[in-house]
């Protein structure tokens, strides 16, 4: 068996474990796959009930007819819970239901209320505060360096069946983000200097292993959008390499010049970039209502995400770039402040022979006059204020 094959088993056995201990002991159903069990409906409603009990009647859950049950569960999770509705009462109430749709569906809820089935078994922490962070530690280590990384193989193979693989890519994630939790306390207990037993080489090790393998996850998404058919595929591709635009940042140096010019080129960058990001928006949108491309069938799952991500760059983008308008000049302003400082310091130095004073005098006219020291300060601070503003106004402040 495969680490891909072992993954998909025990991701299913984690799914089934989780609605277990969502609904089975508070309302007696019991789940034994991702078929049957789900076609009255009852499980459905039980986990909205486990997540908010005030949406569901679940007395009059157990009177009415699947299709009904259905309905309500979908409608609901859609419109109190945030979780996209992927399922009608037809996919769930025939004989055979497709269990990769359900898995999916489910799996929705995991990713954003991992609480609502949360083994109780999770909540027996050590008593002793560096056992415990040890344990957390080493498990943590012991995932990213064996299922994470034999699952992640699957990056660098080709697309053979992206229904099945996006829900693996699905699964992975849901876990990674349940551990991200994990990583996110070693950290800060880490960076504080407040770890109680990991050395700072065992935190680096940590650090450096989940920043690869988170980074190789989103390595395996863009995998997966860019295999789209057709157009569609380089829309996927567009919309990752966006998201990767909007994360670039110029390095801290001592020149804060060179950083202003970097602001700029990246400002340039952005507007190049995203300069189509209109008709891309009307191509996705046609698609995605169309509900096929190429004759071929389109993942809801995946179109969702790629319209939910769609959306944050488009309001992203413009906010950065006026972000990056008002760096550019905040550097040039404290570059030009630095250079004036730098040069004050030299004429308030000890006077030498005439010819020294001189040359200081003809600095200091070049400097004042012909490069209109306060002018240039004046009409960049102007500017700077200017881009301050329209950048608090972008970012809602």
């Amino acid at each position: 068996m495969s680490a891909l094959e072992k993954f998909r088993m025990n991701a299913k056995k984690a799914l089934l474990a989780w609605t277990g201990n969502a609904i089975t002991k508070k309302y007696g159903i019991q789940i034994k796959d991702f078929g049957k069990s789900w076609r009255d409906g009852l499980a459905f409603n039980a986990i909205v009930h486990t997540i908010r009990p005030d949406l569901i009647d679940f007395e009059n859950v157990r009177n009415q007819t699947a299709k009904v049950n259905l309905e309500q569960a979908f409608s609901t999770a859609e419109d109190h819970l945030g979780i996209p509705r992927l399922l009608d009462p037809e996919d769930v109430d025939v004989e055979k239901p497709d269990e990769k749709s359900i898995m999916t569906y489910v799996a929705q809820f995991l990713k954003a209320y991992p609480e609502a089935g949360e083994d109780p078994a999770l909540g027996r922490r050590s008593k002793d505060p560096a056992t415990q962070e040890m344990n957390d530690y080493s498990d943590l280590m012991a995932w990213l360096k064996s299922e994470a990384e034999e699952v992640l193989q699957i990056v660098d193979q080709p697309v053979n069946d992206r229904q099945q693989e996006y829900m693996d890519y699905l699964a992975f994630k849901a876990e990674l983000d349940r551990r991200e939790a994990v990583y996110n306390k070693l950290a800060e207990k880490c960076l504080a200097k407040k770890a109680l037993k990991i050395t700072e080489p065992m935190w680096n090790e940590l650090n450096e292993k989940w920043r690869d393998i988170s980074r190789r996850t989103r390595m395996w998404l863009w995998k997966l959008d860019a295999s789209l058919p057709g157009k569609l595929g380089k829309f996927g591709d567009w919309l990752n390499q966006g998201e990767e635009v909007l994360e670039q940042w110029p390095e801290d140096t001592q020149d804060k010049l060179e950083v202003a010019q970097e602001f700029a080129k990246l400002l340039q960058e952005s507007k190049e970039y995203f300069k189509d990001s209109d008709s891309w928006k009307t191509f996705f949108y046609e698609v995605k209502k169309a509900g096929k491309y190429e004759g071929e069938f389109l993942i809801q799952p995946q179109m969702d995400s790629l319209a939910t991500r769609l959306t944050a760059l488009l309001n992203e983008y413009p906010r950065r770039e006026k972000r990056l308008e008002f760096e550019e000049y905040k550097q040039r302003v404290l570059a030009l402040r630095e250079s004036a400082e730098a040069i004050l310091d030299l004429w308030k130095g000890k006077l030498g022979q005439q010819k020294e004073v001189e040359r200081m005098l003809a600095d200091y006219l070049d400097f004042v006059d012909t490069q209109q020291l306060f002018n240039t300060y004046n009409t960049l601070s102007s500017e700077l204020d200017k881009k301050a503003e329209v950048w608090r106004k972008s970012a809602g402040q």
